[in-house]
């Protein structure tokens, strides 16, 4: 329970998106459904609370480590 996800928008804005995850899988999903729900954010960053940068994932719902959700 220790990976988050900050988001970024078109416009450059950021922030925190809610929860905690236990793994980053679970991040990555969470972080696709928040951007159907937020049209603006272009991009979720799941992050390690101590190890730090985990993946990107994009808007067409593509992770920068190669992960995607399942159809």
């Amino acid at each position: 329970m220790r990976i988050t996800g900050r988001w970024a928008d078109e416009t450059g804005k950021t922030g925190l998106m809610p929860g905690k995850f236990g793994t980053a899988t679970e991040a990555e999903g969470a972080a696709r459904e928040f951007m159907a729900t937020h049209p603006t954010v272009t991009r979720v960053s799941i992050h390690h609370e101590t190890g730090g940068w985990i993946t990107d994932v994009s808007r067409d719902g593509a992770s920068s480590r190669g992960w995607r959700a399942h159809p």
